[in-house]
């Protein structure tokens, strides 16, 4: 069975160095709307950004069990005590 993934809309893009971005996207896979976390980026080649084979593909589901957690991991971010 092909996997039918449609595109619906970007959210949002973070860059993640000089080469690569964080696209999120609204998408739906097999009619099931999804968020799509896609690491883009460019070649030395070109400029245009391309899909990697990373990501993430998540429900609605697994996003409100998985935010919490995030929520956690960037507070313990915030408090370490980075090296001097």
């Amino acid at each position: 069975m092909a996997v039918k993934f449609e595109d619906i809309d970007t959210i949002g893009t973070v860059a993640k160095n000089k080469r690569e971005t964080i696209q999120v996207k609204l998408v739906s896979v097999n009619d099931r709307p999804c968020l799509d976390f896609r690491i883009f980026f460019t070649t030395a080649d070109s400029d245009d950004l391309k899909p990697s084979g990373k990501g993430l593909c998540l429900t609605a589901e697994c996003m409100t069990e998985l935010l919490p957690l995030l929520e956690k991991g960037l507070a313990d971010l915030k408090n370490l005590k980075t090296p001097e």
